[in-house]
């Protein structure tokens, strides 16, 4: 009867306020609870406890690089963003949308104005 879920698995909330949304299982928190997360609402640093009868698996991550890091607890959300947006074909993992990288463009511009150099 009980839902095997693993680290690295993509699920599929089946109940509750977030029914409809993809996660993934970053650790088997009990016996019939999970703790997932999205990289955006749900982060790695507040992940979301939820029962595996509310969920269903959907897939696998597929980098090994990941897996590895979720295991290890070296993840980023970042990361879990990006191979969820693979997993559903969703944009929104490219260069231009990270948010150092916005950052990055506004201080730069900024600080050669003011006469910084940059090597």
């Amino acid at each position: 009867m009980g839902r095997k879920m693993k680290v690295g698995d993509i699920v599929l909330s089946t109940a509750g306020r977030d029914e409809g949304s993809v996660y993934l299982v970053v650790d088997r928190a009990e016996d019939r609870r999970v703790s997932i997360v999205d990289g955006i609402d749900r982060t790695l640093r507040r992940p979301k406890r939820k029962s595996v009868r509310h969920l269903r698996r959907i897939g696998r991550v597929r980098e090994r690089k990941l897996l590895t890091r979720l295991q290890v607890g070296r993840a980023r959300d970042r990361e879990v963003r990006c191979a969820l947006a693979e997993y559903t074909g969703e944009e929104g993992c490219s260069p231009e949308d990270s948010s150092r990288n916005r950052l990055l463009e506004d201080i730069l511009p900024a600080q050669e104005e003011a006469g910084w150099k940059h090597e």
